[in-house]
């Protein structure tokens, strides 16, 4: 199916000929399957921003700009090649030439285009040229072919082949597509047919229309230390990166919402969409103060990255963002308010409203957008609601089923008041398998809350992207888990992936205790540990998992020695940096957390929630057997946890298991009717 982009033109103020040129696109153009269609995209150019009124792809003519007038014949008095007078009531007005005006706009479109070195001829004669042709003309919706004419007889400069007229855009069946591709063709100065595919109309739309496109932010790393095991990047074969859908992208256009709660699965491009949504709003409002906000801090610290690689400073006049204790600890003053203790939260936000009730000088936002909206609560959305300017916008996206802390409830939204609400159902991140077994955990409560049904979200049989099951790996000791970490790293060695694509997550810093002393002794403890949930949460005051407690390995425990303080992660981190394998540890404390950069060639060893909003290539979700079954809140929250840690892999997905307790066995007999469904496996 072809796109034009966006899919309508709700909330955006064309000119009625632009409308006339837009439906006749897409009744008569797009339905073919071969051509896409932009609607002012804004091109950067090198040294200009243009938005020229409509850009077209399409196999036979490759790339057609085109200026759009209203005009009427009787309104053309005179012109010349750079302009022409128009009738304004009793006097007249100059306006640029309309085939002027599409030519600059063609040499944009085109300088963007070049700069993607995949557009281009890589050998031959044509060496460095791009693969298609890039064309311009005007639509006239409201001028017939023969009153053009005329005016061409009267001396105005215009060229009929340069041109299309209402005869090119009034029908809509089979005649009328075909006149349209024909007043196409007449547009190109040169015309040839060109093999054209998805993945060279992605890379065609990531450079005329770079703010709904997203990078893959791995970069290249300088080989490792002597005798380690080297990680390098080769070019990525297909275009790497993810770009806004229609509904994505329709709703990131609109301004004029001011709440706005979406609702989206794991994997539905929410974070993708909120930051289009920051690039329009800083686009068309240049007074504007965006503030983009999130509960934690390693993906504060992601998104930082992202802007930065889409040219847009982070924390400066115009954006901010910040993690949400983050912006308490800047109202209040406090720089040490991550390390307070879990008390002190208790009443934070009373201190901050009261803070901010009291001064006039806190700054206020045309714009807020807030990220995993699912891990805040009644009086946290209050405090975003006081940063929010008169008449500003916030707008919120969740999903329940990462309701990791136990904190979800519709009340929270309370503060917002009266505010639309939006669906993304589609999950572009994972695999049907992966997908399928994330969703096999859930309870039927949190599918309904999820709207897997009522709301139509994508059902994993009807995915379309495919890969090899979750691997459920059975193992014995530290050997054989360091031994599974070594295999994967080696795989990514001779793929030439970016070991920042690798990950190891655990579920929190209470789950799985007992990996520490198996990692530092030859002797391996019971796998289940009764201190599981104790306290299942990350608290702002603990510094990012800072320590697992005191942990005792069996032979000691035996033998009456003194227990040694020790961290499963940092335990792991030693022994795979041991073996020449670059890590980084994300949630050793707070300032790992808010230096993380997945741009990295190292592999991430983090907690669940700490990798919420993140994706990668391969996920090894450690853990699950130490995750309770039990009925109720206490099932909901380990749940919560594996579909959340399981739904950040993008193509593979690895549960090492040391004992048959907790969710192994049911993972096991999911994985088993996945397997056996033919509708999941391509």
């Amino acid at each position: 199916m072809a796109h034009l982009f966006p899919e309508s033109l709700d909330g955006l103020t064309p000119t009625r000929g632009e409308e006339i040129v837009f439906a006749h696109l897409k009744r008569t153009l797009t339905p073919d399957g071969a051509h896409w269609a932009w609607y002012e995209p804004l091109v950067a150019g090198r040294q200009s921003r243009r938005r020229p009124d409509f850009v077209i792809l399409g196999p036979e003519y490759g790339v057609v700009v085109l200026e759009v007038k209203d005009w009427s014949a009787a309104s053309v008095l005179r012109g010349d090649a750079a302009d022409v007078w128009l009738r304004a009531g009793e006097g007249e007005r100059r306006e640029t030439h309309p085939e002027k005006q599409a030519r600059e706009a063609s040499f944009v479109v085109r300088d963007a285009l070049a700069r993607v070195p995949q557009l281009q001829h890589a050998s031959g004669e044509f060496a460095g040229r791009l693969v298609f042709p890039v064309n311009y003309g005007v639509a006239l919706p409201h001028v017939s072919r023969r009153e053009l004419e005329r005016l061409v007889a009267r001396g105005v400069p215009f060229h009929p082949d340069k041109c299309l007229t209402r005869e090119d855009l009034e029908r809509q069946d089979e005649e009328g597509t075909r006149r349209l591709k024909a007043g196409l063709k007449r547009l190109c100065d040169i015309c040839f047919s060109f093999a054209l595919d998805d993945a060279l109309r992605n890379r065609v739309r990531a450079a005329i229309e770079p703010q709904t496109h997203f990078f893959d932010l791995r970069e290249e790393e300088p080989a490792a230390a002597a005798g380690a095991t080297q990680v390098t990047r080769v070019p990525l074969p297909e275009f790497a990166g993810f770009f806004l859908d229609a509904k994505q992208e329709r709703i990131a256009r609109q301004l004029a919402s001011p709440r706005t709660l979406v609702y989206g699965p794991a994997g539905s491009g929410k974070t993708i969409f909120l930051v289009a949504r920051a690039h329009y709003w800083l686009d068309q409002k240049p007074d504007a103060r965006v503030l983009f906000t999130c509960y934690n801090a390693s993906l504060a610290s992601h998104l930082r990255s992202v802007f930065a690689v889409k040219g847009i400073v982070p924390d400066g006049e115009r954006l901010t963002v910040r993690h949400y204790h983050d912006l308490c600890g800047a109202i209040l003053g406090m720089e040490d308010i991550h390390e307070r203790r879990p008390e002190f939260y208790t009443a934070l936000e009373p201190k901050v409203l009261q803070e901010m009730a009291r001064r006039d000088d806190i700054p206020v936002f045309d714009c807020i957008l807030v990220d995993e909206g699912q891990d805040f609560t009644r009086r946290m959305m209050e405090v975003l609601v006081r940063l929010s300017a008169e008449g500003g916008e916030i707008t919120v996206v969740c999903d329940p089923a990462q309701d990791i802390y136990g904190r979800w409830s519709v009340d929270n939204l309370a503060p917002l008041r009266a505010h639309e609400t939006e669906h993304l159902v589609d999950c572009y991140r994972n695999t049907a398998p992966i997908f399928a077994l994330a969703l096999a955990v859930l309870s039927g409560e949190t599918r309904e809350a999820m709207g897997l049904e009522r709301l139509g979200l994508t059902r994993p049989e009807d995915m379309r992207r495919f890969g090899p099951l979750p691997e459920l790996v059975p193992l014995e000791g530290r050997d054989d888990l360091v031994a599974l970490i070594h295999g994967v790293v080696r795989e990514f060695d001779g793929s030439g992936r970016s070991l920042g694509d690798l990950a190891i997550l655990y579920p929190d810093r209470h789950a799985i205790p007992n990996f520490a002393g198996r990692l530092a002794h030859s002797r391996w403890a019971s796998a289940a540990d009764p201190r599981f949930l104790q306290a299942p949460e990350e608290e702002p005051g603990d510094p990012a998992d800072a320590g697992f407690g005191t942990l005792m390995p069996d032979t000691e425990r035996d033998q009456g020695a003194e227990p040694e303080p020790a961290h499963f992660a940092d335990a792991l981190e030693r022994e795979l940096r041991g073996r020449g394998i670059p890590v980084e540890w994300v949630t050793r404390d707070f300032a790992s957390k808010a230096a993380y950069d997945i741009s990295r060639a190292r592999l991430t060893l983090s907690t669940v929630h700490s990798a919420k909003g993140m994706d990668f290539h391969t996920v090894i979700l450690l853990g699950a057997e130490s995750l309770g079954v039990r009925q109720g809140r206490d099932r909901d929250r380990a749940a919560a946890l594996l579909f959340t840690g399981a739904t950040r892999a993008r193509e593979r997905l690895v549960i090492p298991y040391f004992t048959d307790r907790g969710w192994v066995s049911e993972l096991r007999e999911r994985l088993r009717e996945i397997a056996e469904d033919p509708h999941l496996r391509g």
